[in-house]
């Protein structure tokens, strides 16, 4: 009878086999889902970065193509950023003012259809620039180009 026992208490003593293999299927379950949230932060902690990068590029070529002094192609690279530059005139049309008009001796200066200086028309410059993850920001601002 002690024998009996004894061999009783000795398979309740230790783990089972299949009770260590659970265990450790849990422990990699947990595991995979601590991996995969700590990934899906880094990666959502770059995503700004990334936006101020592009930003940073976009204005860049922008100034660059408004500037008459500097040449820049109108697709390329930089950096790591690739853009794409276009441009198209805007149309620029007066609307009927409620002001009294102007006195005599004084002319409207402003009688083109664009505004800004003489001898310029205003663009609309679009940059697209597409990121290293593949993510594309569009940015948009008017310049005046020359017409000549």
């Amino acid at each position: 009878m002690s024998r009996f026992c004894r061999t009783a208490t000795d398979r309740r003593a230790g783990f089972l086999l299949l009770e260590a293999l659970v265990a450790l299927a849990i422990a990699a379950l947990v595991l995979a889902v601590l991996a995969q949230i700590i990934s899906s932060a880094r990666h959502a902690s770059r995503r700004p970065m990334e936006q101020m990068s592009s930003l940073s590029v976009a204005r860049i070529v922008a100034n660059a193509l408004s500037s008459s002094s500097l040449s820049l192609a109108r697709e390329g690279q930089f950096g790591r950023f690739s853009y794409v530059a276009r441009t198209a005139p805007v149309e620029i049309s007066t609307r009927a003012s409620r002001l009294a008009p102007a006195p005599s001796g004084i002319e409207n200066s402003d009688k083109r259809s664009g505004a800004g200086p003489p001898g310029r028309v205003p663009q609309l410059l679009t940059v697209v620039v597409a990121a290293p993850s593949g993510r594309r920001l569009v940015f948009e601002t008017i310049a005046s180009d020359r017409s000549d």
